[in-house]
């Protein structure tokens, strides 16, 4: 079901993310895409801490059958994030307020009125992690992947229909984010009706939530910065139009560390409650087994962006966006180094390792910083695909280490490499091949999509580098999800 609504996801976004490019062009769709990033950053500061705080806290007390302290866990994360969301936009508001002029006045109205959905859109990533405590997949779906992609691109549809401006968006997105956030609140409170009974008492475990929450906080908060770091500062240190095209490339290159991220849903609670168990034998076949799967998936996608990075942008966004092909590469290659590796730093979260994982955390910041400084001014969306590429080196490799070092986990098994050589040569020799044959390129672009996994599939089984069992392994994890749930 997971992967499922991800296929959904990643199908409904890029149909967003193509429309509103092709319609706003870059310099506007710049725009809107700074003013959203703003909007995300002030929506998540109330739910710094209670992201991985709170699933990890539901998965482990339910599995202890502490329903009370569940129950606890789920309430005071609920009202915090909608109360605190609500104090933040209201401060975002007051500094508009006084700030005598600094932004033009069309973008300040429109920032005032995405204000509106900060604590709905808190609440919206707070769901999640609830979900995801629960291993409550349909949930998760159906507020992730179907209802905010759809009303996201209800939304543009609607301005296109109507031949709309950027203004005729923001009006439509409030609207859209005010209806998720409803539809959020009532989701989680069904979750926990659904797990806990209504009569059972509420104990809060304070000491223990925030205790772990504190150094989350700083963590997540870094995490924030580091997500979105880059379109900001290419917001003040260059211009719209690099915003325009950064933001563009870095949608299809991202798709590669999707998958990864599907896959977190299940894999917190399970691996948090192996943890729980001592069960590190259990914990680390987990591991390998989500980083082999999480990098053979993603190569395709990776591959396609790496090779015909032009095709990709034209495809999706047209001529307007043309020159940004190596930002693509760059962050294609980027992105599937990341997914390749697995669950670095979630391990260290997991394995209750938050100060370690949070000193990374700020030296990547630190480092992610000071790259942009270097490379945004003279490059610019170029520049940041260099910065976020030199990071998530730094970062994966960083986590790595503390990870084997501590839980002597890692996925770079014989297994591993084996399969990484034999997705690499796959795509190089399509490459080649398409290239003898002179074909359209977005032919060669779909041949090498559509023929890389097949060609993985039976080469692998028939060298015997992979059993027919690992292909409906991921099926039994799942099962055992929805089992123990």
């Amino acid at each position: 079901m997971v992967f499922i609504g991800l296929v959904i996801r990643v199908i409904l976004i890029m149909l967003f993310e193509t429309l509103s490019a092709r319609y706003l062009g870059p310099e506007k769709y710049g725009t809107y895409s700074f003013l959203f990033t703003v909007i995300v950053i002030i929506s998540t500061l109330p739910t710094l801490g209670l992201l991985q705080s709170t699933r990890r806290f539901i998965a482990l007390f339910y599995d202890q059958k502490s329903h009370d302290k569940v129950k606890g866990v789920v309430r005071f994360s609920n009202y915090w994030t909608f109360i605190i969301g609500s104090i933040f936009a209201a401060l975002a508001y007051l500094a508009v307020s006084i700030s005598n002029g600094a932004i033009d006045t069309e973008t300040t109205s429109l920032f005032i009125l995405l204000l509106l959905i900060i604590p709905f859109y808190a609440h919206r990533k707070l769901a999640i992690s609830v979900f995801s405590g629960f291993k409550n997949t349909s949930y998760k779906v159906i507020l992730e992947d179907i209802t905010e992609p759809t009303l996201r691109i209800l939304s543009i549809s609607i301005v296109m229909l109507v031949g709309g401006t950027l203004a005729n968006l923001v009006y439509v997105t409030t609207i859209a984010y005010i209806v998720i956030g409803i539809i959020s609140l009532t989701l989680v409170r069904r979750s926990l009706n659904t797990a806990v009974k209504k009569d059972t008492e509420t104990t809060m475990p304070w000491k223990v939530f925030f205790g772990f929450s504190a150094t989350m906080a700083v963590t997540e908060g870094i995490e924030l910065a580091l997500t979105w770091l880059d379109i900001l500062m290419l917001g003040l240190l260059s211009t719209d139009h690099q915003v325009g095209l950064f933001r563009a490339t870095t949608q299809p290159a991202m798709l590669a560390s999707v998958i990864l991220t599907s896959f977190a849903f299940i894999y917190m609670p399970l691996a948090t409650e192996l943890f729980g168990r001592k069960e590190f034998a259990n914990w680390s076949k987990l591991n390998n087994l989500i980083s082999l799967w999480s990098m053979t998936l993603a190569f395709p996608i990776s591959a396609v962006c790496i090779a015909y990075p032009e095709v990709v942008i034209d495809i999706l966004f047209g001529d307007k966006f043309a020159g940004a092909e190596n930002t693509l590469r760059i962050l294609s290659l980027a992105y599937i180094f990341h997914s390749a590796c697995g669950f670095t730093g979630l391990n260290l979260i997991i394995g209750d390792k938050t100060t370690t994982q949070m000193k990374g955390k700020v030296i990547s910041l630190l480092l992610h910083i000071i790259l942009n400084l270097i490379f945004i001014p003279n490059y610019g969306a170029l520049g940041a695909a260099f910065s976020v590429l030199l990071s998530l080196l730094f970062s994966n490799l960083y986590n790595l280490y503390w990870t084997n070092k501590y839980f002597s986990i890692h996925p770079f098994e014989k297994t591993y490499f084996s399969l990484l050589i034999l997705n690499i040569s796959i795509s190089v020799c399509l490459y080649l091949f398409l290239a003898l044959f002179h074909l359209a390129g977005y032919i060669e672009l779909l041949i090498m999509g559509v023929m890389h996994l097949p060609l993985f599939a039976l080469i692998s089984l028939k060298t015997g580098i992979v059993k027919k069992e690992q292909f409906v392994v991921i099926i039994e994890w799942v099962n055992s999800a929805r089992k123990s749930k």
